[in-house]
């Protein structure tokens, strides 16, 4: 085997696991310092957002919310990565997202 066709392999693989994934901009950061409470407070946003897209996600999947980068000193919230358990859900949201503009849906609560 080349090393061409290994590495078209290793990117093919990295293609499928991004497929899932959604970024998500402007959703509000926890306070505070624990981790594991500020990667709960992640996921019950998450879920706000889908149940209001009525979006059904697999319950028994973990969305495995992700913020990206570091905190930032202005209080700007980072993008949040969510890994969907499914390709089509994604794509939902997506499709549904955009309503989301137009009505007025605070997640500051």
């Amino acid at each position: 085997m080349s090393l061409r066709y290994l590495n078209n392999i290793d990117e093919q693989k990295e293609k499928e696991k991004r497929e899932y994934n959604l970024i998500f901009h402007n959703i509000p950061e926890a306070t505070s310092e624990d981790n594991e409470e500020r990667k709960e407070f992640d996921n019950k946003k998450v879920k706000v957002i889908l149940d209001y897209l009525d979006v059904d996600d697999d319950p028994q999947v973990d969305l495995k919310p992700v913020r990206l980068g570091k905190k930032l000193p202005n209080n700007k919230p980072r993008l949040l990565k969510v890994s969907m358990a499914s390709v089509h859900n994604k794509r939902r949201v997506l499709t549904v997202a955009k309503s989301l503009r137009n009505r007025k849906f605070n997640l500051k609560n």
